[in-house]
């Protein structure tokens, strides 16, 4: 019997995504790691160094091979990069309970309003938010579909499933067809319950109401999903605070360092610069972006390197 599980799967020491189509193609290992592991997706989101999933499925470790394997080659084929991309620990969290349920979605999608680069859910592309109540929300159902004999060419060359779902012209499959939409919406009932859990504060009335459940396990939050792995109450803050169009994102600066400084150095990897270069390159991002909030640890996973 499938059951509901989140789980969070991350890198510790760089960046998992440095442009829009890896982000894309992360998707579609995604999708295939589904397929194969004959998995459903409820939510989905991919940040920069980790990403959130909430699935059922009655083989995880299917899944995650799958996909961790998948999108590495790719990663590591197109940046002359070696070794495995991500940490060994998966985050699994078993979830039972139609409040614990609703939470555990919820965090999925509100991923990017905890880690302070949207405004709400609807404002980030990377994340299944917008796949949800599509009608009801206005959304444009008009989209332009690649021809499924040119779908191959953003696929592993071995990719043998056959695919059920439509792919856009940017080469990534559609959210809407990958997510398990209509049982998304049974849980929230109605567009309105919807967008009042996408925009609410977390507060304990999300714990007080998990434990209708009456499951005797611990409730959906912050601190039990993210685990210390990053500044809990800053992402508390961010659900307040307004979002900083300043402040550089991770996809921006290795924007910035693939096609304006890479070129410089005569590369087109940031794996193939010396740890020399990379201190040169680290000390001239500081200084061009200290303005915008940039950080060493931004730095540091940009580069994929140690900078102090």
């Amino acid at each position: 019997m499938n059951k509901l599980y989140h789980l969070s799967l991350s890198s510790t020491d760089e960046v998992l995504f440095r442009s829009h189509e890896d982000y894309r193609r992360a998707f579609n290992c995604y999708t295939l790691a589904l397929l194969k592991s004959h998995s459903l997706s409820y939510a989905d989101a991919f940040m920069s160094n980790h990403v959130h999933f909430c699935v059922t499925s009655s083989d995880l470790k299917e899944l995650c091979y799958t996909f961790k394997i998948g999108y590495g080659m790719y990663f590591n084929n197109k940046y002359k990069r070696k070794g495995p991309l991500f940490d060994s620990n998966i985050f699994t969290l078993e979830i039972e309970g139609i409040y614990h349920n609703i939470a555990a979605v919820s965090y999925v999608l509100r991923n990017p309003l905890h880690h302070g680069i949207a405004l709400t859910p609807f404002d980030y592309p990377y994340c299944s938010a917008n796949s949800i109540f599509r009608k009801e929300l206005g959304k444009s159902s008009n989209i332009d579909i690649l021809p499924k004999k040119r779908m191959w060419r953003f696929l592993p060359k071995n990719t043998k499933i056959d695919i059920p779902f439509r792919m856009d012209i940017n080469g990534m499959f559609l959210r809407e067809d990958v997510t398990e939409v209509k049982l998304v919406e049974i849980l929230y009932g109605t567009v309105r319950n919807y967008l009042y859990h996408m925009n609410r504060l977390s507060d304990s009335k999300w714990e007080d109401e998990q434990k209708q459940d009456k499951i005797g396990t611990n409730p959906i939050t912050i601190s039990l999903i993210e685990h210390n792995r990053f500044d809990l109450s800053k992402m508390l803050r961010n659900e307040y605070s307004r979002k900083n169009y300043q402040v550089i994102t991770d996809l921006e600066l290795c924007d910035y360092i693939d096609y304006h400084i890479l070129p410089q150095y005569s590369v087109n990897s940031v794996y193939s610069l010396t740890v020399k270069q990379k201190n040169e390159i680290g000390d001239t991002l500081y200084n061009t972006f200290k303005t915008k909030g940039i950080s060493t640890n931004q730095i540091s996973r940009c580069l994929a390197m140690k900078y102090y």
